[in-house]
């Protein structure tokens, strides 16, 4: 779980069903992030599936790709 805050703004943001598979120097990674917080005295909350592409490079992971998706809640 991450917390952000800022002068108006107060987020959490929360990580779920997330699961990794390599292939090579090639790795995918999915799951569930559901967000919420406040800004200016308003709350929001969302739920969204990511798939993020990786690749070994020099020794390093690099992002190469990310899909988001909005969903409803589960």
């Amino acid at each position: 779980m991450r917390i952000f805050t800022f002068p108006g703004l107060a987020a959490v943001t929360l990580m779920s069903s997330i699961a990794a598979s390599a292939h090579g120097n090639t790795a995918v990674v999915t799951g569930v992030d559901h967000r919420g917080g406040t800004a200016f005295g308003g709350y929001g909350e969302m739920y969204l599936r990511f798939t993020d592409v990786l690749v070994k490079t020099d020794g390093r992971w690099q992002l190469v790709v990310q899909q988001t998706t909005s969903t409803s809640g589960f």
